[in-house]
């Protein structure tokens, strides 16, 4: 989850975290146990929930950052960000850049690069002293070099030999809730959707064109058993209503998927 929103890959269940830039985060957690069932049944072995950075002082502030490093690498990160009383935003924009080197070891072979743009948005209106409004968007645009590998080969298998593979991938997602808090009850409401294209080439043909999105609508509210005050509570009922869509479309009914 980034920002309460799932962000697993909806055509293979996964997420690579090689696109994810580290610069506007504020917080990791994980969840493991009997509790990550809360999250539906792809989430029985645990969740990390990843929580971008947001305002934390009163005003408008912003900064900036860049970095220099081996293999051609360039990052750089500007953020602006504000809170008051009626509530609370932040932007970010980050890229990081590097010519990388040849995974394969062939000598004289293509430096296998990396190019990740990412955008992150938030906002929340305090509408009044239990109701908070919000919504969330995060934008990513990577492309990453690759090699060939030889998986059908037995007596190869998994051997990295050097091609002009490229992998591209845009990620656009986000969410709209609504968190009321008062006294020994909270309870949230959120619709979230994610959009991906996904495409491969070799050599500048495509070898690979999918688009897959996902529509989560959810409704949770947890009530503290023993105290007036949830924060307080030693013990607590969660109930949580979860609506879920996918889809997976091939852009090129030309193109074969392994």
């Amino acid at each position: 989850l980034i920002d309460g929103v799932e962000v697993s890959s909806p055509e293979r269940g996964e997420y690579d975290f090689g696109g994810l830039l580290a610069a506007d985060i504020e917080r990791i957690e994980v969840l493991r146990g009997p509790q990550s069932a809360l999250y539906g049944s792809n989430a029985l072995g645990g969740v990390i929930s990843i929580t971008t950075k947001r305002a934390r002082e009163p005003g408008v502030r912003w900064s900036g950052e860049g970095e220099l490093g081996t293999d051609g690498t360039a990052a750089a990160r500007i953020a602006l960000r504000g809170l008051d009383e009626r509530g609370s935003f932040s932007l970010s924009l980050a890229r990081r850049e590097s010519e990388g080197f040849d995974v394969s070891g062939t000598p004289g072979g293509e430096a296998d690069g990396d190019r990740n743009l990412t955008f992150n948005g938030r906002g929340e209106l305090f509408a009044t002293d239990w109701l908070t409004l919000g919504a969330t968007m995060r934008v990513v645009d990577r492309h990453s070099d690759m090699d060939g590998s030889l998986f059908a080969a037995p007596t190869k298998a998994g051997l990295v030999y050097d091609d002009a593979s490229a992998h591209d991938r845009t990620e656009a997602f986000g969410s709209l809730y609504a968190i009321a808090d008062a006294g020994r009850l909270r309870s949230e409401l959120r619709a979230a959707y994610l959009h991906a294209d996904d495409a491969t080439t070799l050599n500048g043909a495509d070898t690979t064109d999918a688009t897959a999105t996902r529509l989560q609508l959810s409704a949770q509210t947890t009530v503290g058993l023993d105290a007036a005050n949830l924060a307080a509570a030693d013990h607590s009922l969660t109930a949580r209503l979860e609506y879920e869509r996918e889809s997976f479309v091939n852009n090129d009914p030309a193109l074969v998927f392994d």
